[in-house]
């Protein structure tokens, strides 16, 4: 059997769609399938715990038994690295799919997406199963599940005043919603708590304390940080980005139209004032939340959903 190679990106912030790589490849070996994460030069993440294996690409050889699978963001590799080695693009966010080729034109996209060596694309969302089957007709696609950690994100009944938001997209937004509900609500004693540029550990700890959670996503193909919220039973106000439609239920969360700052502002204080009135119901949403989402986005059914796109890979010879 050959080995798995995952093209590492060169983010060193802190990510949602990098951790997935690292477990993408801790899971393959876990289950006897050889795998690393290449780099031209291992920028050597500490933002959360992991001890997946690494090489650089120097000291590496593909051969045709292998598969490389490459991010969305470095797409355009396909045409000029490692040829006759089969592909796997792994597309975690199709509002990027562009973004490697932004001097070129669509049809270098559809080169890459339509290269003889890609056996697949992988999507982490039902938005993204749209999007690109539009994009590329007849293109082949599979599902990747991302899976919520439970020892880290789950429900805590004991919640204090915190309002926790992750900013990183949409800070104009963020800052004039504090204003506005500093200005023209009641927030009764809840404190605002920014969750960025902090240990992963540290982020589900303020999450696991927090009542409510601002979404602020933007563009997302999923959305992990509302997720992860709600899977601490956070009651989660505010953007889907689009690819959090799929988790955005109408009875466990209250999704805002882009940028409509008043109507956020005025929902915010409407869930304030049911933690005053009716703590326990509230929490309860919460709870339900919880469960949901852990439910739905197991780290089993992540494991399963890798396992599945890889292992008939890796037992059919290559054909080229």
């Amino acid at each position: 059997m050959g080995i798995v190679y995952v093209l590492g990106t060169r983010n060193t912030a802190p990510s949602g769609g990098v951790m997935r790589l690292y477990q993408f490849v801790d899971t393959l070996n876990a289950n006897n399938i050889e795998s690393f994460i290449i780099y031209n030069t291992n920028p050597g993440l500490d933002w959360f715990t992991h001890s997946t294996k690494t090489t650089e690409f120097k000291s590496v050889q593909i051969t045709q038994d292998d598969l490389l699978i490459i991010p969305e963001v470095m797409a355009d590799k396909v045409l000029t690295i490692f040829p006759g080695v089969r592909k796997i693009i792994f597309n975690q966010n199709s509002f990027k799919t562009f973004k490697p080729f932004i001097h070129g034109n669509f049809s270098d996209v559809r080169k890459a997406y339509f290269h003889p060596d890609v056996v697949q694309t992988i999507v982490a969302s039902d938005y993204d199963v749209n999007v690109l089957s539009r994009l590329f007709p007849g293109i082949k696609l599979g599902r990747f599940y991302y899976g919520i950690n439970d020892k880290l994100f789950y429900f805590q009944p004991n919640k204090k005043k915190i309002i926790s938001v992750m900013p990183r997209k949409q800070r104009e937004d963020a800052l004039f919603l504090e204003c506005l509900l500093k200005t023209n609500h009641k927030l009764n004693d809840f404190e605002i708590k920014i969750i960025d540029e902090m240990p992963y550990e540290e982020c589900a700890e303020i999450l696991r304390e927090s009542a409510i959670f601002l979404s602020f996503s933007y563009q997302e193909s999923f959305g992990l940080p509302p997720a992860e919220a709600m899977a601490c039973g956070c009651i989660v106000i505010g953007y889907h980005g689009q690819g959090g439609k799929e988790f955005f239920k109408k009875e466990l969360s209250y999704s805002i139209e882009q940028s409509n700052l008043i109507e956020y502002a005025e929902q915010v204080n409407k869930v304030i004032e049911q933690y005053t009135t009716n703590y326990f119901g509230t929490l309860q949403i919460g709870k339900r939340a919880s469960e949901y989402i852990l439910e739905k986005y197991s780290m089993a059914k992540q494991e399963k959903s890798i396992l599945d796109i890889i292992r008939p890979l890796m037992l059919q010879p290559h054909s080229r």
